[in-house]
C-alpha cells in the first residue's frame, strides 16, 4: 500500500440531467493503477469508421481515418497521463529532436508539432520532420518544403509509431507511481465519463461505499465479479424446486403460444415491455 490512492468514479447523467456515480474503484499499487488506466485508455479507442462519422460528412478523408484517430489518441494519451506522471514518454516523430530535458519546453511549444486534423489543407514542413521518417516525407513532397499532413500521419501510422508509443506507455505505467494530484477525465459514452483523481492518503483512509469493489479491483474487475455472482445466483435458483416450476410454466406458455399462432394463422410475434405478447401475420 502506498500513500497515493487512485479514486476512480464512473459518472453518468439520468434523463433529467442529474449527475450520479454509477461505480467507483480505489487502487493503491502502481500495478493496479496501471491496469485501471490502461483499461480506461483501451475503452476510449473508437472504431475508425465511427470516429470519422460526422453524420452528413467525414471528419477526414476515409483512407486516413485510422491514422488520424491513432494520432489524436496518442496526443490525448500523453496529455492525460502527463497530468499524473512526471516523466511519461512523449511522442518523438515530429518537430524538435526531443530529449527528456526538453519535455516541458516541447509541450509548451506543442503547436509546433501538433497537427490540426480538422484542417483539410493542413501541411507539415519537411525540415521539421526528423529521424527515420525524414527520407519518407521527402519523397512525398513535390516542392521539397512541405508535405500533406494527412500523408505524413499515414506514413507515421504505417511505420507503427503510434501503436509502438502506446506499447511504451503501457509498459511505463506498470513501473511508476503517479505523483500529481490532478483530476483526469476519460470518455465513457455520450451520457457520462470516468474521472480519475489522485489523493495523497492511503486507501485505508476511505470507507468503502456502495457501488465499489475491493481495494485494487478495477471497474472492469468489479463488473465482471458482479456478473459472475449474479449468474451463480441464477444457476442456484434454477436448481431449486421454485426454479424448476418457473421453467416448466414458461415452457407451457411457449407451447400455448405456438398452438395459438398455428391455429390462428399468425406467423410473427414480439414480447412487449409490459409482459404481453403481440402477434401478427
Amino acid at each position: 500500500m502506498s500513500s497515493i490512492t487512485m479514486l476512480v468514479q464512473q459518472v453518468r447523467y439520468n434523463d433529467c440531467g442529474s449527475r450520479y456515480v454509477e461505480a467507483r474503484a480505489i487502487l493503491d499499487t502502481k500495478e493496479d493503477m496501471a491496469r485501471q488506466l490502461i483499461e480506461l485508455l483501451d475503452n476510449s479507442m473508437e472504431d475508425p469508421h465511427r470516429w470519422n462519422d460526422m453524420g452528413d460528412e467525414s471528419r477526414v478523408e476515409p483512407s486516413y481515418a485510422e491514422a488520424c484517430q491513432w494520432y489524436e489518441f496518442t496526443l490525448e494519451t500523453y496529455k492525460k497521463l502527463s497530468k499524473m506522471y512526471s516523466d511519461v514518454p512523449i511522442p518523438r516523430w515530429w518537430g524538435t529532436n526531443f530529449t527528456s530535458q526538453d519535455k516541458e519546453v516541447a509541450w509548451k511549444d506543442k503547436d509546433d508539432w501538433c497537427i490540426n486534423i480538422d484542417d483539410y489543407d493542413a501541411e507539415c514542413e519537411v525540415i521539421e520532420i526528423r529521424g527515420s521518417l525524414s527520407h519518407v516525407v521527402k519523397r512525398m513532397s513535390p516542392d521539397g518544403e512541405t508535405v500533406c499532413a494527412f500523408e505524413f500521419l499515414q506514413a507515421v501510422h504505417n511505420k507503427g509509431y503510434f501503436k509502438s508509443y502506446y506499447g511504451d506507455v503501457k509498459e511505463y505505467l506498470t513501473t511508476k507511481l503517479p505523483i500529481y494530484t490532478n483530476e483526469v477525465s476519460f470518455n465513457y459514452d455520450h451520457f457520462g465519463s470516468t474521472n480519475v483523481q489522485l489523493i495523497r492518503m492511503p486507501s485505508d483512509f476511505f470507507n468503502i461505499p456502495s457501488r465499489i469493489g475491493e481495494v485494487n479491483e478495477t471497474l472492469r474487475d468489479y463488473a465482471t465479479r458482479k456478473d459472475d455472482e449474479e449468474y451463480a445466483r441464477h444457476v442456484a435458483h434454477e436448481n431449486t424446486e421454485e426454479g424448476k416450476a418457473e421453467r416448466e410454466a414458461e415452457a407451457e406458455r411457449e407451447r400455448d403460444l405456438a398452438t395459438f399462432m398455428g391455429e390462428s394463422g399468425y406467423t410473427s410475434f414480439a414480447r412487449n415491455d409490459d409482459g404481453t405478447t403481440t402477434v401478427w401475420r
